[in-house]
């Protein structure tokens, strides 16, 4: 075997420990094509009991239909981005209506907005909700690189909070430790052709149930590691000079993320996976990677039910009472954690906010270092989880909020903008077994406009002094 080939078989041999270390590899249904020497190799998702292969012709004919372009059209066709000169030096972009071509948006408001002076102004893609696009700006002065990231609004022309990439599936997020319009200026060794790490740091975060309510301070996060050291999304992945930031509107996607938004390929000089749940970072061999699903195969080996869940009529009460039961888990709850064994922290966190959103006079307000900060007792905590979820916790801190003295603590603006998510489209099925299926559609928009996400609870019937109620087993995406 030449060098070359056992080198590049070893990285993807180490690699693959590292999927398994992390989570068991990637989601089901979900491969990584690796660009090698012009040769396509595939890493299964199927763990340690699989080794890198060559890809099959369905897998090379996926990799060709398959794009990380961004994608210049908003997800609901009414806006488009386009390349104009910009009134700097490098080329920049501006918003138009995708039907009759009239600008919304002009390139010298969003390098306003974007803090642009000079240089290149870089369109980096659409959010799901289609009002709010991701800006990049790049310049540089000698060895001296400039970068700032800005996520901006269409209808309000304003720059948000959040700033990061978002994945798909709304759950989990690369954002840096700055909200709003996030600067950082890194120092290209052209020689070597290295960068220094930049002032930003970045994080692997699950996002909040509803992402206008996004606060990088109340969030789980992860810091993303490269053997040990911090990752730069800074320097590994946006200096692609040449080769993107000539570019300002067509161009291959910075982040990409798994359907499922446990993984990301940052796509830079070099290609880099990040496990979302961990933060760790390693970098792939080849030239390219892509995400490849192969979710058909997937659908096409699902076992049947042997019988199919049974409708239940909802007179007005159950209605009333299982629509309540959906606004405070679709508010107070991330799907994807609440299946199989919830966490005590996860748990806790419902409690809070569920606290927040139904019983706000429970929360006590004081200042302390310049802050407003509120405490609640542990008892309202634990009542509101053995309510919903009829399960008993062990009280302790978790993310920013300590817990001393059987209360917890945590800054007042963690519930900024919290309100009951909007729900519609409700259907209860009995599953046999005193299980039900509760089907509906929560509204979890991005800041001013609804996204639906099709979800589940899957409930049980327990009857307490004569009286039944629902309590939560699971709560999943459908």
């Amino acid at each position: 075997m030449r060098r070359e080939n056992f080198k590049s078989l070893n990285t993807l041999l180490v690699l693959l420990c590292f999927l398994t270390a992390c989570s068991g590899g990637c989601a089901q249904g979900t491969n990584i094509g690796l660009l090698m020497k012009g040769n396509l190799m595939i890493l299964p998702s199927t763990g340690a009991a699989s080794k890198p292969r060559v890809a099959t012709a369905a897998e090379k004919q996926a990799w060709k239909q398959q794009s990380s372009m961004v994608s210049a059209t908003s997800p609901d066709g009414k806006y488009r981005a386009e390349k104009v000169e910009g009134e700097g030096i490098g080329p920049s972009f501006q918003i138009v209506n995708a039907s009759n071509g009239n600008v919304v948006l002009g390139s010298d408001v969003i390098e306003n907005l974007s803090g642009q002076a000079m240089g290149e102004t870089v369109f980096d893609g659409w959010f799901p909700d289609s009002r709010h696009f991701a800006a990049i700006t790049h310049s540089h002065i000698s060895s001296q690189e400039n970068y700032t990231r800005c996520v901006i609004n269409v209808a309000s022309k304003r720059v948000v909070r959040f700033n990061g990439w978002l994945a798909p599936s709304l759950n989990t997020a690369i954002v840096p430790d700055k909200e709003d319009l996030a600067e950082d200026q890194i120092t290209h060794d052209y020689p070597s052709n290295t960068y220094s790490s930049g002032d930003l740091r970045w994080f692997a975060v699950t996002m909040p149930p509803r992402p206008a309510t996004y606060r990088f301070a109340q969030v789980p996060r992860k810091l993303l590691t490269l053997n040990g050291n911090p990752f730069s999304i800074t320097g590994a992945v946006l200096d692609r000079e040449g080769h993107s930031f000539t570019e300002s509107v067509d161009h291959l996607s910075f982040v990409e993320f798994s359907p499922d938004g446990e993984w990301a390929l940052c796509h830079g000089q070099a290609e880099h996976l990040v496990s979302m749940s961990s933060g760790q970072v390693q970098k792939l061999p080849g030239t390219q990677a892509r995400f490849l699903s192969t979710a058909a195969e997937s659908v096409a080996k699902a076992p049947v039910p042997s019988s199919a869940p049974k409708p239940v009529m909802m007179d007005s009460q159950l209605k009333r009472q299982l629509t309540t039961l959906m606004e405070d888990i679709g508010t107070c709850c991330e799907p994807i954690l609440l299946q199989g064994e919830m966490p005590d922290t996860e748990l806790i966190h419902f409690g809070i906010y569920q606290n927040a959103l139904r019983h706000h006079d429970r929360l006590q307000g004081f200042n302390m270092n310049e802050g407003t900060y509120v405490r609640l007792s542990s008892e309202y905590v634990s009542q509101s989880v053995k309510q919903y979820f009829d399960k008993t916790i062990t009280h302790q801190p978790f993310e920013d909020w300590e817990f001393r003295n059987g209360y917890y603590v945590g800054d007042a603006m963690s519930f900024e903008q919290l309100g009951p998510s909007e729900v519609r489209n409700l259907e209860l099925m009995d599953l046999g077994d005193g299980l039900f299926a509760l089907d509906a559609d929560v509204n979890v928009g991005l800041w001013d406009e609804p996204i639906w996400l099709e979800t589940r609870a899957t409930l049980r019937k327990v009857v307490e002094n004569k009286k039944g109620r629902f309590v939560v087993v699971e709560y999943v995406k459908r």
